[in-house]
Parts: structure tokens; sequence; C-alpha cells
């Protein structure tokens, strides 16, 4: 096979990605797709800054980059820039209210406390779509002596999905990638560091919508999101 170098200034390269605008718009809605689809669980957005990054796309495409010196192609492409924008990030904002969150709370085995957090947890306005308990495994008087028990008391009285999960020598966090392994339905997990914030009924949904805003509310301190989100601007 023989390979001839091309050396530059010897001639132009015509590209045509697209015959009309149909074809436009499938790509724009393909490739806005692909965005949304990575990186719904590592950027996070505000719905509001939307339009504005869409406007800032336009005019970048048609002054900056002087796309009105080429008349209505000119005007199609810049409009096309600004249109992918617009739906790539209204994509990611979609995907990340479709998540499923679930909570994640450290647990003592003692019998009271665990029913009262379940009494707590069934009283929220807003239900996780899950509610893992990390136990230590370790039992003192008064305490639950065993994982079946520890099973059955959340189970008989919580009126979410709930999982018992017994912490190894481990991190936390390696078994928190485990779990969601596990359970695919399952798209992030809060993990509260505090369970005293559950005597208020409307705590996990104002985490919920401050999480979906894209917001840095004072609440969200009470919580660590895994995996963590990376926020942008």
């Amino acid at each position: 096979m023989q390979v001839k170098r091309i050396l530059p200034n010897r001639g132009s390269i015509y590209h045509f990605p697209y015959s009309n605008t149909a074809q436009l718009m499938t790509k724009l809605e393909h490739y806005a797709a692909l965005y949304a689809a990575n990186n719904v669980s590592r950027r996070n957005v505000r719905s509001w800054t939307i339009p504005l990054r869409a406007l800032v796309a336009f005019f970048k495409s048609y002054l900056l980059k002087k796309g009105f010196l080429y008349g209505f192609e000119g005007l199609l492409i810049s409009s096309y820039n600004a249109m992918g924008v617009l739906v790539k990030y209204a994509k990611l904002v979609e995907l990340r209210r479709q998540q499923h969150f679930g909570l994640v709370i450290e647990i003592n085995p003692d019998k009271n406390e665990i029913l009262e957090l379940v009494a707590q947890l069934n009283q929220q306005e807003y239900l996780p779509s899950a509610i893992v308990l990390v136990y230590s495994g370790k039992t003192q008087n008064n305490m639950v002596q065993n994982l079946d028990e520890l099973c059955e008391i959340v189970q008989s009285s919580c009126i979410i999905p709930s999982y018992i999960l017994v912490r190894q020598e481990i991190s936390l966090k390696l078994e928190l990638e485990r779990f969601l392994g596990l359970n695919p339905s399952v798209t992030k997990l809060l993990v509260c560091a505090n369970p005293a914030h559950l005597t208020t009924t409307t705590y996990l949904k104002t985490i919920r919508n401050q999480l979906l805003s894209g917001s840095k509310g004072s609440k969200l301190d009470t919580l660590i999101l895994f995996p963590p989100a990376t926020h942008e601007a």
C-alpha cells in the first residue's frame, strides 16, 4: 500500500455532514441525548441558566465567529449551535429529575431507636426509592442480637424498600459502590450523617428539590451525595 503525504495549502476539503435541516435536527437530537446520558451522574446544571447558555452560544457563533457573513447558512448553523446547547442541557435536567434516590443511614442495633427511625421515615412527604441501613454487626446488651432479627424489624415496619448493609472492614465508599452495582434501580445515594433531621417531615422533600434544581441550600450540608456530582457555574 502506498501512502502519499498531503502538503498544506494545495487545495481545500469540502465537508458535507448533512444535506437538509431534517438531518441536522436528527444529529442534534442524537448528540444531545449522548451528552445527557454521559453526564447525568457527573454534572449538575441550574435550569434557569439553560436559555442564557443557548443565547450565548448563538451570539458566539453568529457574531464572534462571523456566521453572519454566510447568509442563511450562517444563521442556520448558529441557530443549530444554540439549539444544541438548549436541548442537551434540557435533556440533562430531565434525566436528573428521573433519578431515584436512596437514603443511607448508619444505625445502632437498638430496637427502640430503629423503630423510631422507621416511623420518622414513613412520615416523610418525599419517600426515597430505598433505605439502606448500615449496620456494623456489633451487639451490646438490650440490642438486636443477629441480622435476621434486624431485617425482620425493619421490613415489617418500613413502607419503603429497605436494605441492611453489614459493614465489613472495607470503607463505606466501597460498600456503597457495591450496593449501587447490585441495585441499578437506585441511581444516587444520600448519606445522612444525623438522623435527627428526619424529625422534620419535609426534610427529604427539601433535599430532593435542592438537588434537582442545582442549588446549594443549607440542608444539603447535612447530607453527602454519592456518587458526588460536579456542579457547573
